[in-house]
C-alpha cells in the first residue's frame, strides 16, 4: 500500500485544546512517570503496563518493535490484556509481514512521531491479508502508532491496538509525552538479562506453553500429553518462574516474544 493512501485521524480541535491536559490526565501522567522509575524486572514491567500505563492509555494490545537504520528488525515485544492464541500474535508481530510491520512501513518516513489510525485505514490494511487474515482480526478496530528515534538512526515503534474510540484522538499526544519513559523502562528490563536469550525452557515446557497459547486448561493439556493435571500445573508454575510472570496470558506473551527474537537471530 502506498503511503499516499494513509489516512490518519485529523483533529478538528485547536492544537492548544489537544495539548492541554486535564487534571486527571496530568495526575495519570505523573503517576506513570514516577512509578516507571522503580521498574527493573519483567514482572514489574507487566504490572506497570497493566496499571499506570493502561490507566493513561487504555488499549487491548501493545507491540514494541525496534528497527535498525537499514530497516532490520532487532526486537519484538508483545503485551496484551487478554489471552490470545499464537496465530493471532504472529499475525500482529511477524517481523516481515505482521500487521504491526505494515503500520510501521506506512508511517516510518512521516514527519510526525505519533498517529491515530482509524477504522477505515485499518480495514484497508486487513483486506490486504486475504486468506492469511486471522479470524480474530475482525476484533481489531484502530491503532495508535508512535516512533522514537535513536541517534544511531534506529527507532523504536510502539503500536497500541484497540484504543477506546473516546480516547483515540488524544492518545497520540499522551503517548508522545510518555514514550521516552516507556522506552527507558523497556531498555532497562532488557538489560537486566531477564529477557530473550537468557531464558531456558525445556522441551516439555515449550510444548505446554504452546498448548497454553491455544487457551487449553491444565486438564485438557494433561489429556493431550497423557500426563496428570497436577504434573501440568507443576510445569506451568516452572514456566511462570522462568519467564517472571504471574498468569497464563503474560506467559504466552513472553514466550512469543522469546520465540520471535530467536527467529530473528536464526535469520542472521
Amino acid at each position: 500500500m502506498k503511503s499516499s493512501n494513509v489516512r490518519a485521524i485529523q483533529t478538528v480541535k485547536p492544537m492548544n485544546d489537544i495539548t492541554r491536559l486535564s487534571e486527571i490526565e496530568q495526575g495519570g501522567l505523573l503517576h506513570a512517570i514516577e512509578t516507571a522509575i522503580d521498574v527493573h524486572k519483567r514482572s514489574q514491567f507487566q504490572a506497570w503496563m497493566a496499571g499506570p500505563f493502561f490507566q493513561l492509555l487504555p488499549h487491548d494490545s501493545l507491540v514494541c518493535i525496534e528497527v535498525g537504520d537499514h530497516g532490520k528488525v532487532s526486537l519484538v515485544e508483545f503485551l496484551h490484556h487478554r489471552l490470545v492464541d499464537a496465530e493471532l500474535i504472529d499475525f500482529l508481530c511477524d517481523p516481515s509481514q505482521g500487521l504491526a510491520m505494515r503500520l510501521i512501513r506506512l508511517f516510518r518516513t512521516k514527519a510526525r512521531m505519533s498517529y491515530a489510525v482509524d477504522t477505515t485505514l485499518f480495514e484497508s490494511l486487513l483486506k490486504a491479508y486475504h486468506q492469511n487474515r486471522h479470524p480474530e482480526s475482525s476484533q481489531l478496530t484502530n491503532a495508535v502508532v508512535h516512533r522514537t528515534r535513536f541517534m544511531s538512526g534506529a527507532a523504536y515503534f510502539f503500536i497500541l491496538f484497540n484504543v477506546p474510540t473516546e480516547h483515540l484522538q488524544r492518545s497520540p499526544h499522551l503517548f508522545k509525552l510518555l514514550s521516552s519513559h516507556l522506552k527507558m523502562v523497556l531498555s532497562r528490563v532488557i538489560h537486566t538479562h531477564e529477557m530473550h536469550g537468557h531464558v531456558s525452557l525445556t522441551e516439555r515446557e515449550i510444548e505446554i506453553l504452546g498448548w497454553m497459547a491455544g487457551n487449553k486448561s491444565n486438564r485438557e493439556i494433561g489429556v493431550a500429553l497423557a500426563i496428570s493435571p497436577i504434573t501440568v500445573k507443576t510445569h506451568v508454575n516452572k514456566i511462570f518462574r522462568k519467564l517472571d510472570v504471574q498468569n497464563r496470558a503474560d506467559a504466552v506473551s513472553r514466550g512469543q516474544a522469546i520465540f520471535a527474537a530467536r527467529r530473528l537471530e536464526n535469520k542472521d
